[in-house]
């Protein structure tokens, strides 16, 4: 999950206070539990219309898990519901709509990256890179 390092505006760390949310909800998650790890990483900006790194100072936040383990689909569902209130997006291509599909339109060029797909794949009828999560986001069509 990618959030911008730094709020100039507000003068705080937006995944900084996601992260103390990730921590109360993992906590106060008494049914499950999460097997796995969090880490964090800073990036530059990206120039991709669908790129994660949509800031000049991007943190991305990411949380790994063992899958099977029970309630945890649960748990990763609030993880990403706290991504979405606290301004972060997504990955493209990890397991990133749990519970919300279709967020493609957070992406500031998502217009612009439909446009070049569209030309690339003749109005949408050739399926180039299609596949499940494209179709779900209306990535790939019309």
């Amino acid at each position: 999950m990618f959030f911008p390092a730094t709020d100039a505006l507000a003068g705080h760390l937006p995944w900084a206070d996601f992260l103390g949310a990730v921590i109360n909800t993992v906590t106060g998650a008494t049914a499950t539990f999460l097997t796995g790890y969090i880490g964090i990483r800073f990036t530059g900006g990206t120039r991709a219309c669908l790129g994660m790194q949509q800031w000049n100072q991007t943190c991305s936040v990411e949380i790994s898990t063992l899958s099977g383990v029970q309630g945890q689909r649960a748990l990763l569902s609030n993880i990403l519901d706290l991504m979405y209130q606290f301004g972060g997006l997504p990955h493209w291509g990890q397991l990133i709509d749990l519970n919300v599909q279709g967020r493609g339109n957070l992406y500031p060029r998502y217009q612009e990256w439909r446009q070049v797909y569209g030309r690339l794949s003749n109005n949408f009828s050739t399926r180039t890179f299609e596949n499940a999560l494209s179709v779900r986001w209306q990535l790939t069509t019309p």
